[in-house]
């Protein structure tokens, strides 16, 4: 006898399944899905499980229900079901992006449903949260909890990551990637200090060898160096980072961010002679490096000009500018990438759209 939990995974599986076939065509408008007995037989459900299963999408219209003759794909038919989004809390990034993914698929006449990374530890927490409802896509904001989302899911749900630095090898074929265009964010934040006339521009990271979650901010270096080779090839180039061995984590007010922000500070203030500006992996960098320069009694006026990433308020004088990430069409990008896979309009397992940023901000 099944259990509760297995009952609630075979019942939403079936819807699942059936979504799927009307958005493929295999069960098109006005054709009558297998029998109540049929479909119980298929996933292991009895006969009242499965009409229980079905009533939601009757009572939105999906199917219609007609006595003594069966129950038919109705006319001119919605699919019914949700595109999920996962976020996590510690992302300071999440409310934007999950405020535009929501309002592009209600433009698009799509339901969303959010979730949080730290209620999902495994692939049947998710079944949990989403309960029977047909999940139609899912966009992984939080990429720790990516592998856990889509072991969870059947093989026909399209399925978004940001970023892709959670995802094991063993997924990743299934699965399509958005993320910033860090290089572009990179590139006009280093413009932004050559055009003003600076020649000794340095680069203030997070990454290491040892921390692939950062990888953000080895693209950004890339595209900051990719600027200054093109306008000062022979100026040397200057990268300060932390050690390895600090820690492994991504985005977020963590400790370990705390600490590679505080190290790479301190790099940066013992080797101030050697640059008059910098581009900082984000603004939180800025408010680091303006603490060290402060406690070390440096003067404001002999303080590096700094352009950052994000557009936060440092209450650095020095901060004269900052790149702005597109958050907000990151998220709409991935709701219409979810939305064009579940009604047949395109493929997109295996693809990565890059989201450039969106301008400047000067406080």
């Amino acid at each position: 006898m099944a259990t509760r939990q297995e009952s609630a995974e075979r019942t939403r599986a079936l819807v699942v399944e059936l979504c799927a076939r009307i958005r493929r065509g295999e069960l098109p408008a006005g054709s009558r899905i297998p029998s109540l007995p049929d479909l119980g037989r298929r996933h292991g459900l009895s006969k009242p499980t499965v009409l229980g299963a079905l009533q939601p999408l009757i009572a939105d219209g999906t199917l219609e229900v007609r006595p003594r003759v069966g129950i038919f794909v109705a006319d001119a038919t919605r699919v019914s079901g949700v595109h999920v989004i996962v976020t996590s809390r510690e992302q300071t990034q999440a409310l934007r992006v999950r405020t535009a993914f929501a309002e592009r698929l209600e433009e698009l006449g799509a339901e969303t449903l959010a979730l949080d990374a730290g209620d999902i530890a495994s692939a049947n927490e998710f079944t949990e949260l989403v309960g029977t409802r047909a999940v139609l896509g899912v966009f992984v904001f939080a990429p720790e909890s990516a592998d856990a989302v889509i072991s969870s899911l059947d093989a026909v749900v399209p399925i978004v990551v940001f970023n892709g630095a959670g995802t094991s090898s063993a997924h990743r074929g299934r699965v399509s990637y958005v993320d910033l265009d860090n290089a572009d964010i990179g590139q006009r934040a280093a413009r932004e200090l050559l055009f003003a006339g600076h020649r000794h521009v340095a680069f203030l990271g997070m990454h290491a060898d040892d921390r692939p979650s950062y990888h953000w901010s080895a693209q950004r270096w890339d595209g900051c160096a990719a600027a200054l080779r093109r306008h000062q090839p022979r100026t040397p180039m200057i990268q300060m980072l932390a050690p390895t061995g600090v820690g492994r984590l991504g985005y977020g007010d963590s400790e370990t961010s705390t600490a590679i922000r505080t190290q790479v500070a301190m790099l940066a203030v013992d080797r101030r002679d050697e640059y008059s500006a910098c581009v900082t992996a984000d603004d939180r960098m800025i408010t680091a490096l303006s603490s060290e320069l402060h406690a070390r009694g440096v003067p404001e006026s002999e303080w590096p000009v700094m352009v950052g990433v994000e557009g936060l308020p440092t209450g650095t004088a020095s901060h004269v500018a900052s790149v702005l990430p597109g958050w907000s069409d990151l998220g709409a990008q991935a709701g219409q990438l979810l939305f064009d896979s579940s009604t047949g309009q395109r493929p997109i397992a295996g693809q990565l759209d890059l989201v450039p940023a969106t301008g400047l901000s000067r406080p």
